[in-house]
């Protein structure tokens, strides 16, 4: 009874062991999912994120928005159930990483839409104004006979339609350079304008001229908050969310490895603690078994013997021989108290004058 009390608490400690591993590779495990759905989750925001700065469409900011919510859900659980202080500090650091992208977004956001309306709204609208203002000195110079002017304003028109031209091709593909070559074109543009003002004489042309001029300081001034729109939104795209998407994905690189690896070792602590209970309860069972077969034998002999030896004396004393020695009276126990009986009737002779039958 002992061993087999032994074999239950072991049994009870090892399987005690065996789920403490197996919940806790389940923590791990689940925090394992959690973790790598939020990457995965980033990595589609971020994607909707560059497609609404390329395209514009305002259904991929609220999709990114959308995701980044859903982000905002899945980590304080990831961090609630980590336990790991570097793991725990990393999704920290996540954390405080998704909220500085999630912001710069924002800023790319307003940063595009100005740009859209400068480049959309305004510098569009001023650049067909003075193609149109030129267009019409050319015509009316023409119609008048005036064909100098008309050639003037001619080139001009083309030193216009050339800046418009590269304003066009920055905002599809900004960069420094691009943005040089706009503004050094423009600059001839304007100052292409100042000789035809000196020439023309008509007052309706000269007008269109004057108009002109002043559009182009207008468009210069646009297109240089236009650049620094187009250029922060580059920046804060190709640069800075960039950079804090690569930190991301490193620290989630570095988290998903550390609980591969403590899922590798508790995975090895549950075997081992089933295998090892498994082992303990086996050996036990064995030398339980072993000792139950002894002492059953041990036990056996101390009574069938005993009483066969007593079955032998008392059948001895039924047939008349009261020469026999009476086995275990000495003994203490209920074989001891037997013999002692079966003693009794040995030492008496008769009973009211009769011999005593047993």
């Amino acid at each position: 009874m002992a061993l087999l009390a032994l074999v239950a608490v072991i049994s009870t400690s090892g399987l005690h062991s065996a789920e403490d591993s197996i919940v806790k590779y389940a923590k791990v495990g689940d925090n394992s999912v959690r973790v790598a759905i939020m990457a995965g989750t980033f990595t589609e925001a971020r994607r909707n994120a560059r497609v609404f700065t390329e395209t514009g469409e305002a259904a991929y900011a609220t999709r990114a928005r959308e995701l980044f919510a859903e982000i905002r859900k899945i980590l304080p659980d990831a961090i609630a159930a980590t336990i790991d202080p570097t793991r725990l500090e990393n999704l920290k650091k996540i954390s405080a990483q998704l909220e500085s992208y999630a912001a710069n977004f924002e800023k790319a956001v307003e940063a595009h839409d100005l740009r859209e309306k400068l480049a959309n709204e305004q510098l569009a609208g001023l650049g067909r104004k003075a193609t149109e203002d030129l267009a019409n000195i050319v015509k009316s110079a023409m119609a008048d006979g005036d064909f100098e002017a008309a050639a003037m304003a001619g080139q001009v028109q083309q030193a216009l339609m050339g800046t418009r031209l590269l304003v066009a091709r920055f905002l599809m593909m900004p960069s420094d350079k691009a943005a040089e070559e706009t503004k050094a074109q423009l600059d001839r543009f304007m100052t292409a304008m100042r000789p035809l003002e000196d020439r023309l004489r008509n007052p309706e042309r000269k007008r269109l001229a004057k108009d002109a001029s002043d559009i182009a300081q207008t468009y210069k001034a646009t297109f240089d908050q236009t650049i620094a729109a187009t250029m922060a939104v580059d920046n804060l795209v190709n640069v800075v969310m960039r950079d804090t998407a690569r930190d991301i994905a490193k620290l989630t690189e570095a988290t998903l490895a550390s609980q591969t690896a403590a899922l590798d070792v508790l995975e090895a602590e549950t075997v081992g603690s089933v295998k090892n209970a498994a082992n303990s309860e086996m050996i036990l069972s064995l030398a339980a078994l072993v000792g139950g077969l002894v002492l059953a034998w041990l036990i056996a002999g101390s009574i069938v013997k005993p009483v066969q030896a007593m079955t032998a004396t008392m059948s001895k004393l039924a047939s008349g021989d009261k020469s026999v020695e009476i086995p275990a009276t000495a003994n203490k126990d209920e074989i001891g108290e037997m013999a002692r009986a079966v003693q009794v009737f040995k030492e008496s002779r008769s009973i009211d004058g009769r011999p005593i039958e047993l």
